[in-house]
């Protein structure tokens, strides 16, 4: 792989990753060979460069798929993503048990068990398919890198990607312009399928990149030139909220990087404040809201979302336990649907929350087991902030309040918006491993050799057996 894996000061193999275990030239290409496909899985399925293809080529006509390709290209892409998941799995249970999410399972088996009552049944089996990719590669990533390693490749893939989606609208701007209307029509949303999540994307990125950077575990150069075109990209798709979420992270990361160096006797009380000064914060804007939403130049209507969410609301009660099925917007015969858009005189994408989202095509089967996984991963965050000194925990306690942020304006878990469910299963299992690791470290005894020092804080933690945590 490129040279971005130096070791930055770090002496020996890097430890969690699963090859690290036995040495030899086979062993480092057998590596080199995992991250080239982890890296592939990064570009295409999960930053959805060009993917799904045939939902990228519905250019101009809202709504409407592309259906003439000689091949169905996202089934056959579905297969070959399913067996590279299958192949990290093996890989991480030669050394030790995988750890599962049933909570997640169950949030996925109602998706998929949705046909049974959907309007569509096949059509919603089809769409469920589709969380292979987010909730698959999620889990087997957070467990077999580590965090350093994880970012170094996320980083890699944004530094491939950005130009490609900067240079789609400058050769292809049929393809690479957003076509939406509204202000729009001249916003890139360059090889996605969507500005909006073209913006979501690139400021997410520079999150991750900066912190990356900051933990000098990717050079200059790299942290450089992905954030330049990271940073161009979210201009280009008019995304005002992606940056402004983007501050917003990296501010919380800075507060929250200041409470770490606090002695921890004091990390609860700093933390209690904190979570009082937000919600007087959020009164305060409550009491302004029309003022600080006419900044943005929106008005306090959201663009048109309060009426959506209304009605959307009023479907939800219709059908409160199971939903409407999943793939709710995109099915060719819904009449729910129908009735909805009529109701708001548009013909909206989603429910533009993703929370409403979840319960109008999963209903509460669905809602509650996410929201509770969602839920225990901020509770995670915090709690491993306090007790640990695991700096990668900042950039996940972050990258949650940015998902959790741009969750009430955006669809960002379920059909068509699951691309973000990637990176909120990453940062919960990530979260977990660590979690699990500080209570077997705790129950052992087990303490890092003071030579590891600061760097030490993003070693993953491939078992409970090789954890060493400070306590």
């Amino acid at each position: 792989m490129p040279t971005i894996y130096r070791d930055h000061g770090w002496r020996g193999p890097v430890p969690g990753d699963v090859t690290s275990e036995v040495g030899g030239s086979n062993t480092r290409i057998i590596q080199s060979g995992f991250d080239v496909v982890a890296v592939l899985l990064l570009l295409f399925p999960l930053y959805g460069l060009f993917y799904p293809f045939e939902s990228y080529l519905a250019v101009g006509t809202k709504g409407t798929i592309v259906t003439g390709l000689p091949i169905p290209v996202t089934p056959i892409t579905l297969v070959f993503i399913t067996a590279a998941v299958v192949m990290f799995y093996r890989k991480i249970i030669e050394t030790r048990p995988f750890n599962h999410d049933f909570l997640l399972y169950m949030f996925a088996a109602t998706a998929f068990l949705s046909f049974l009552w959907s309007p569509e049944p096949q059509f919603s089996f089809q769409r469920a398919l589709r969380l292979i990719p987010s909730i698959g590669i999620a889990m087997v990533f957070a467990q077999y890198y580590s965090t350093r390693r994880m970012v170094q490749l996320i980083s890699l893939a944004f530094f491939i990607s950005g130009p490609v989606s900067i240079l789609v609208p400058i050769l292809a701007p049929d393809y690479g312009l957003s076509r939406l209307g509204n202000g729009y029509e001249s916003a890139w949303r360059g090889a996605h399928v969507h500005k909006n999540f073209a913006g979501f994307l690139y400021s997410f990125g520079m999150v991750i990149i900066l912190f990356a950077w900051r933990w000098k575990v990717i050079p200059l150069w790299l942290a450089l030139s992905s954030v330049t075109t990271a940073l161009i990209m979210c201009l280009m798709a008019k995304s005002a909220t992606g940056i402004i979420s983007m501050a917003f992270a990296l501010i919380v990361g800075v507060i929250f990087t200041l409470v770490r160096t606090a002695p921890r006797e004091f990390r609860i009380p700093i933390v209690l404040t904190l979570f009082m000064l937000i919600v007087f914060s959020t009164l305060l804007i409550s009491i302004n809201l029309e003022f600080i939403v006419g900044l943005t130049g929106r008005d306090l209507t959201f663009t048109g979302r309060t009426q959506i969410w209304t009605n959307v609301w009023a479907e939800i009660q219709r059908q409160p336990f199971l939903g409407h099925g999943y793939g709710f917007w995109n099915m060719t015969e819904n009449p729910v649907r129908d009735m909805l858009w009529k109701n708001i005189r548009d013909t909206a994408a989603h429910s533009h929350n993703s929370w409403l989202d979840i319960c109008l095509q999963l209903g509460l089967a669905g809602f509650i087991p996410f929201l509770v996984m969602t839920l225990i991963a901020v509770w995670r965050a915090f709690k491993l902030l306090i007790v640990t000194e695991r700096r990668d925990v900042i950039m996940y306690l972050s990258l949650l309040i940015y998902l959790l942020m741009r969750s009430f304006s955006e669809v960002q878990f379920t059909d068509p918006g699951i691309f973000q469910l990637f990176w909120l299963v990453w940062i919960a299992a990530s979260l977990r491993q660590i979690d699990f690791a500080t209570v077997a470290a705790a129950k052992t005894g087990l303490r890092r050799p003071a030579s590891m020092g600061a760097a030490s804080s993003l070693d993953p933690l491939p078992s409970a057996a090789r954890a060493r945590l400070s306590t």
